[in-house]
């Protein structure tokens, strides 16, 4: 029975949610005040008005840019992990030397991407767009990381769960890739697939960014039945 109490579902998720005065109205109304939004929306579209970019013939171009943004991001991962400030570890398993997790971070992460490097042909790639494209997604990846500082650095997330926020966020552009990867076999077009999976992208990272407005981090999650326990029966 305590094992099932400790279960969070969707109706757990939206109330603590409302906690947080979450709403439509509030992430709309947030795209005026933090540019991070716009920041985001921009380096997406932006590679597709790259000089030269023309999806139909260029889609293993964009995995590969998608690519070079996941590594861009595991490695400020990494240097957040091993620099920044972490709350005491808070469960039994979680590892209690945020350098440590760094180093296993790297490791696991770096593996995965040396692995999806051989299903994906660099010679059906323009490196010189890659390279643009990575450039694009660095500039905006760096102007975030320093907005996000003093919050991400003031000891208040855990760095256990810190760790997952690279693979929660890289989720669409790996979709890119491994369902780019497929249809590439047996279609030779990634045109379609890419496109729906630019716009997944985008919205997971709206949403990320907009989490991380409220002040949501991972180890608040563990509030989230704490939250409906004190609610009035």
């Amino acid at each position: 029975m305590e094992e099932e109490s400790s279960k969070i579902g969707f109706s757990d998720l939206k109330k603590y949610l409302l906690t947080k005065n979450a709403s439509w109205s509030h992430f709309f109304k947030s795209w005026v005040t933090n540019p991070s939004y716009v920041i985001l929306i921009f380096s997406n579209l932006a590679i597709l008005f790259l000089p030269g970019m023309d999806l139909k013939k260029q889609a293993v171009t964009i995995v590969w840019i998608y690519m070079m943004q996941s590594i861009l991001i595991g490695i400020v991962h990494v240097f957040k992990l091993w620099f920044y400030k972490f709350s005491n570890p808070t469960r039994p398993t979680d590892w209690k030397n945020p350098k440590a997790i760094a180093v296993f971070f790297l490791f696991h992460y770096g593996f995965f991407h040396f692995v999806y490097a051989f299903f994906i042909n660099p010679y059906a790639a323009n490196w010189d767009l890659v390279m643009q494209g990575a450039a694009i997604f660095g500039f905006a990846l760096i102007i975030n990381t320093f907005r996000h500082y003093k919050k991400e650095n003031s000891g208040k997330y855990n760095a256990n769960d810190f760790m997952v926020l690279p693979y929660v966020r890289i989720f669409p552009i790996h979709m890119a890739i491994i369902l780019g990867m497929f249809f590439s076999v047996f279609s030779g077009n990634l045109a379609p697939v890419v496109y729906v999976l630019m716009m997944l992208k985008a919205g997971m990272e709206l949403f990320l960014e907009y989490l991380q407005q409220l002040g949501i981090s991972f180890a608040d999650i563990q509030d989230i039945k704490k939250t409906d326990a004190h609610e009035p029966s």
